[in-house]
């Protein structure tokens, strides 16, 4: 199972499919001049499903894209398609600690795909998992921090989709994603979250040989996806990269 992805599909009006690598799987729901469409998701005989219409088991949210998004502004947008057959599914957490901070992780600047970027923990669904599971084990691999039954309560916040890179400018994309970002409010404070935490030894990094280099319990309005590039951005990203680049804008920084 090493390897294995979920894809993403999608119907509207009663027809679709797996959504094509490099297409605009938000474009298929709303108008060419908008980034934002209602839809209703969730999982249906191992691939994850996004409809115009609710279905069994399925949630309505928002679903988004960045307005630059190389699959909306056209060119050539087929890619490397890395051996999948589409689109891929993933799953990020939003841990809200009790005080109201957030967790985040930065991605070591040797990774492949948005390097050096603060990020909540996140990755891959795999195949037979729910959404809540994968994005726990997703928290256990990234922080080496387990939450226990009952310690938490959680909601889905929304659908983006994520190019990389980001812009054209860079060559066609390299992977294609639809991230659900689950949002996890912890009973416990921050101090107790941070002190239950080993030293990180992702996984995930160790596999790509790069280093993982840490976490952190920031404050940022509670229960909105925090904004998902570095303070020092200028510092960390080409100037002629979009500034928005790995943004979910769903809110702002408190």
């Amino acid at each position: 199972m090493a390897g294995a992805r979920v894809l993403v599909h999608v119907r509207r009006a009663g027809a679709g499919g797996a959504a094509a690598f490099g297409q605009s799987v938000t474009g298929v729901f709303c108008p060419a001049h908008t980034d934002v469409a209602l839809v209703s998701c969730g999982l249906e005989r191992g691939r994850f499903l996004i409809s115009d219409v609710p279905f069994p088991g399925s949630t309505v949210t928002v679903l988004k894209r960045p307005p630059f998004c190389p699959a909306k502004l056209g060119g050539d947008t087929r890619g490397d398609r890395g051996g999948h057959a589409g689109v891929v599914a993933a799953v990020a957490v939003l841990l809200e600690a009790a005080c109201g901070h957030v967790l985040l992780t930065r991605r070591a600047t040797t990774l492949r795909h948005f390097p050096n970027v603060w990020v909540p923990p996140g990755g891959h669904l795999e195949p037979g998992e729910e959404l809540v599971a994968a994005g726990l084990r997703e928290l256990a691999e990234e922080t080496g921090l387990r939450l226990e039954p009952g310690t938490f309560s959680w909601h889905l916040l929304g659908l983006w989709e994520s190019l990389f890179p980001p812009s054209l400018s860079w060559g066609p994309p390299r992977c294609h994603h639809i991230v659900t970002y689950l949002g996890l409010r912890s009973a416990e404070p921050r101090q107790r979250l941070q002190g239950s935490m080993p030293r990180p030894g992702c996984a995930r990094a160790r596999l790509r040989s790069a280093p993982w280099p840490g976490w952190s319990l920031r404050s940022w309005r509670p229960s909105l996806p925090p904004r998902m590039e570095p303070r020092d951005r200028d510092r960390d990203w080409d100037q002629d990269r979009p500034p928005e680049s790995c943004r979910p804008p769903w809110g702002s920084r408190s």
